[in-house]
């Protein structure tokens, strides 16, 4: 008799707990979800790596400006002249700064991230960019990611970005022959 009352408790046990996790929305061969509620409160303080327009800027064949792109985020634009037929270079042509106010160290990288065009034009023979001692050199066949650095800023240290640039003599003047989009990365060390 105690074996037939242990069996009947056991069911009866078994069933209310199905019945339970029913009632609570679980089934037994289900998967129990949990939602638990965050509140995420974003603030707004200066970006802590800065880009200032470099020495060459100075000049009427370097010109820096920013703007806002169109998603909302800072753009630097760099515009250069290049002599064509010559080798031009630029030594400051932007500079890269920590201006972080908790004075943190950043590890800074240029990444190329390809060009506007829908293709490479055959007159820009190559882009190179200085960085601290790195360069980046970009081609018609430089694939998007490539990069140079890292270079790391303490707090108030800079690191300044030169170019060099070699377009066909053969290209038309006066226009705008390439549009190269490069990020500079900075990560928190």
């Amino acid at each position: 008799m105690n074996i037939l009352k242990s069996k009947k408790l056991k069911f009866a046990l078994a069933f209310i707990l199905v019945a339970t996790l029913t009632l609570l929305g679980v089934s037994a061969t289900g998967l129990l979800t949990i939602i638990n509620i965050t509140e995420w409160h974003i603030y707004t303080r200066r970006p802590p790596i800065v880009k200032i327009a470099g020495e060459d800027a100075a000049t009427k064949y370097v010109n820096v400006t920013w703007t806002t792109g169109a998603n909302g985020e800072n753009l630097t634009v760099v515009e250069i002249t290049a002599f064509v037929g010559d080798i031009t270079k630029y030594s400051s042509v932007l500079i890269i700064k920590n201006n972080d106010p908790e004075n943190l160290t950043y590890n800074v990288t240029l990444i190329y991230k390809g060009i506007h065009e829908d293709t490479w034009p055959d007159d820009v023979k190559y882009v190179k960019l200085t960085f601290g001692e790195d360069t980046l050199l970009i081609t018609s066949t430089t694939t998007e990611g490539e990069s140079a650095g890292p270079v790391t800023l303490a707090p108030g240290q800079s690191v300044t970005i030169g170019v060099e640039t070699l377009v066909s003599a053969t290209a038309d003047v006066g226009i705008k022959i390439i549009r190269i989009i490069i990020h500079v990365e900075a990560v928190q060390t």
